[in-house]
């Protein structure tokens, strides 16, 4: 995709979308889930924010389908399913 694109698109999906910074919480909550889900950085903090977040499933064609994770540490609290919505 063409620098000139990505731009408006970006722009867009921040008018759009509730935006979360990346925090020394989401950080802590990723570190948690990437011993616990053996995930990679970039993946634990994408659960992490999006647990904290509140959401309950995060859509993923590159993560474990049908893959529950739970976080009931001090950094974070939430239960979140990961789908890949090419397999439904």
């Amino acid at each position: 995709m063409p620098w000139a694109d990505i731009r408006p698109l970006s722009d867009m999906l921040i008018q759009t979308c509730e935006v979360y910074d990346l925090s020394i919480r989401t950080h802590l909550t990723a570190s948690t889930l990437m011993e616990r889900y053996s995930l990679s950085l970039y993946d634990a903090n994408i659960v992490a924010a999006a647990g904290l977040s509140g959401c309950a499933i995060l859509y993923s064609e590159d993560m474990q389908d049908g893959l529950n994770i739970k976080c009931t540490d001090a950094a974070g609290n939430f239960t979140l399913s990961i789908q890949n919505p090419f397999q439904r």
